[in-house]
């Protein structure tokens, strides 16, 4: 027993920490200042690189998720409608912030990011 929870504690934690993202925490708004302090781009660059880098996290987090949920569970189908469980969570409570908006597209880039992340996993171990 304490195995299977062991195995299920990164996927949880994983989880749980997308979805306090999910708040004003992850707000564009957060997101364009850091890219500001970095390379102080003019403004539709700025547009451009955080729509990349927040579309972007959104893809490498649910491919970890996955994988994380592939480790614990063993099942990729299974792995993947975990984390599109949590992308749709995260979307609908997005919903309920004034700074965050809910996105059906990004359910789909979290949907290409899990479905890639148990791949890679099942790539990985087979070898």
């Amino acid at each position: 027993r304490a195995h299977r929870f062991l195995n299920w504690l990164p996927a949880v934690a994983w989880a749980a920490m997308i979805l306090s993202l999910s708040g004003e925490g992850g707000s564009s708004v957060r997101t364009e200042r850091w890219i500001v302090q970095l390379l102080n781009p003019g403004p539709e660059a700025l547009f451009y690189i955080n729509y990349s880098v927040r579309k972007g996290g959104h893809v490498v987090a649910y491919a970890i998720l996955a994988a994380l949920n592939l480790r614990a569970i063993r099942s990729a189908p299974g792995a993947v409608a975990l984390a599109l469980l949590v992308a749709i969570a995260d979307e609908s409570h997005q919903a309920g912030f004034a700074t965050r908006t809910a996105a059906l597209a990004d359910i789909g880039f979290d949907f290409c990011g899990a479905s890639l992340g148990a791949m890679l996993f099942r790539v990985r171990n087979s070898e």
